[in-house]
């Protein structure tokens, strides 16, 4: 197809992604609660294929620490991890949550924001002040039903938007399962599964006892100077 004479506007969007190579991984950690483990005792489960899976309690098995999984199988449709994808470098940036909703309707950005699209210049969209280092505010206000705002980044609170320390590669937080289900849809994404969590985070490495997805069990409290 093609375009016919006129004036057009155009904006290319891009995510930075990588590549996740197809082998063999561990599933759990063999000590941690609420995890996945393997169905006749607390150990990682080996994920060798992308064959379906069953649920239960044997060795052949997958079950989780509560035994609370449904009784069943995963089917081979199910992305388990095993084959080669794609994923995300970063979460979410404020910045690229800011491309979304600046390509959004009225209607459709006020379900994703908590002040209302048609609030004053500088209005914080989650809250009435930067709670938590949300740094994205209205620059330009909509018009209920009629014409959506213009939303950018003021991470340090002054009153220049956009600056090189408003915090536009900051993780993008509030964002509820519904905002985050819209934003995938819009960049052609997905939400990956938790087989796919663990083999980005692990690879072929061997599980390390209650590790995080870093790969060690410690972690510094932010609140920590």
């Amino acid at each position: 197809g093609y375009l016919s004479a006129g004036s057009f506007d155009f904006k290319v969007f891009g995510i930075e992604m990588v590549y996740v190579p197809q082998g063999n991984f561990y599933i759990g950690d063999g000590a941690s609660y609420n995890a996945l483990r393997r169905g006749d005792k607390n150990e990682a489960y080996y994920i060798q294929s992308e064959n379906s899976i069953r649920i239960g309690n044997d060795s052949t098995t997958l079950i989780d620490t509560g035994s609370s999984a449904p009784a069943g199988t995963i089917p081979a449709t199910f992305p388990k991890g095993y084959n080669g994808f794609y994923c995300m470098k970063y979460e979410i940036t404020q910045d690229q949550y800011v491309d979304f909703l600046n390509s959004l309707s009225f209607l459709q950005q006020k379900a994703h924001v908590i002040t209302s699209p048609d609030a004053a210049t500088g209005s914080f969209a989650y809250g009435s002040y930067m709670g938590n280092r949300s740094g994205i505010v209205i620059e330009t206000s909509g018009i209920n039903n009629a014409q959506p705002a213009v939303f950018v980044c003021n991470g340090d609170g002054n009153s220049v938007f956009n600056d090189p320390d408003d915090g536009q590669t900051r993780a993008c937080n509030f964002l509820n399962w519904n905002d985050l289900a819209a934003y995938l849809q819009w960049a052609a994404l997905r939400p990956m599964t938790e087989l796919e969590f663990e083999k980005i985070c692990r690879g072929p490495n061997m599980p390390v006892a209650r590790e995080f997805a870093w790969g060690t069990p410690y972690a510094i409290d932010a609140n920590t100077p």
